[in-house]
Formats: structure tokens, C-alpha cells, sequence
């Protein structure tokens, strides 16, 4: 598990660093973070590099597990499979984004993630979904006036 860890926390600061230094070359006219729009990139790169450096250093003084101890990774266990599932949700959504845009997309993909994850109130698959791009249109679209992305016919 280990190895998995720091292979992890590699690769999440590699794409922290890549991400911050992309959001280099964005509009950067203004100085409050809603007109920057490297601001939130950028925080994003910083607290995912801040995540990878402390799963290192956890991993580096948390004890090595006995061997009758070591987690093994099942690759084909019920938690693995609803995560391909969730994955394949998310292609799915990136597809249905393009179509028909990112708040319909939503509609389709949080119900679909609440039944993978076993989500037994009827209400929620309802609610969560209406709140969550209730929420989004709201905050982000009339609020902040923040473009959302548009559908390939739009």
C-alpha cells in the first residue's frame, strides 16, 4: 500500500505543478479572483499539492503493516466495481455535457451516483439533484456571472 501511496502523491503534485504553471499564461486583468480567472486553477493546484504532500509524509511515518496485516487490493471486489461504474458515470456525463449541456448533464449524473453508491430515499434522488443545479444556476450563473459550457449545437 505504500507504493501505491507515493505513486499517488507523485503524480497528484506532478499535475498540481502542471496545472499552476498552465493557469500562467490565463487572463490575469483585475485583481479580485472573480475576474482573474487563474484564481480558483490555481487554489485548486495549491490545496491538491497540499493533499499529495501530506499523504506523503503520512505514508512515510505511518509503520510498515505486518504481512498477515497488508491490505490487498482486490481489483474485482464491489467497491472497485461501483468505482469503474462512477467512472464510466463521469464519461458518460462528459458526453452528455456536450450534448446538452452541463446543468442536464448534472440531472443525469448525480441520481445515477447516488444509485451506485445505494442511495435508498426516493426524496433524495429527486431533491439532491434539483438543489445541486438549483444551487449552481443560482450562484454561479446569476450570481457571479460565470459562462457555463455550452452544448456543440448551442
Amino acid at each position: 500500500m505504500r507504493k501505491y501511496n507515493y505513486i499517488v502523491s507523485a503524480v497528484m503534485t506532478a499535475i498540481s505543478v502542471f496545472i499552476y504553471y498552465e493557469t500562467s499564461s490565463y487572463n490575469t486583468i483585475g485583481a479580485s479572483a472573480q475576474r482573474n480567472s487563474a484564481s480558483w486553477p490555481r487554489i485548486i493546484a495549491v490545496g491538491l499539492a497540499l493533499c499529495a504532500i501530506i499523504l506523503f509524509v503520512q505514508t512515510l511515518i505511518m509503520k510498515e503493516p505486518s504481512e498477515n496485516e497488508a491490505p490487498v487490493i482486490s481489483w474485482a471486489s464491489v467497491g472497485m466495481k461501483k468505482a469503474y461504474m462512477a467512472i464510466g458515470c463521469i464519461v458518460g456525463f462528459l458526453i452528455l455535457n456536450e450534448i446538452f449541456g452541463m446543468l442536464l448533464a448534472f440531472l443525469v449524473l448525480i441520481p445515477v451516483i447516488e444509485w451506485i453508491m445505494g442511495c435508498k430515499s426516493k426524496l433524495m434522488y429527486i431533491a439532491l439533484p434539483v438543489g445541486v443545479v438549483g444551487f449552481i444556476y443560482i450562484f454561479f450563473y446569476l450570481i457571479l456571472s460565470v459562462g457555463f459550457p455550452k452544448p456543440f449545437w448551442g
